[in-house]
């Protein structure tokens, strides 16, 4: 196999771990919020719609 050259762009930059866990909340909240309406309230929503 060929070697890879070597990188010459700029060091990736540094991103606070306080950051990150904020990300990772938010994100962790969002989805949760998101499976819940899609769970219980479309399932409602949906099953009086077609009920009908």
């Amino acid at each position: 196999m060929s070697e890879l050259p070597p990188t010459t762009g700029p060091p990736a930059a540094t991103v606070a771990r306080s950051r990150v866990l904020a990300w990772a909340m938010w994100d962790f909240g969002a989805t949760a919020i998101n499976a819940i309406v899609v769970t219980f309230v479309f399932s409602v929503y949906l099953t009086s719609v077609v009920g009908d």
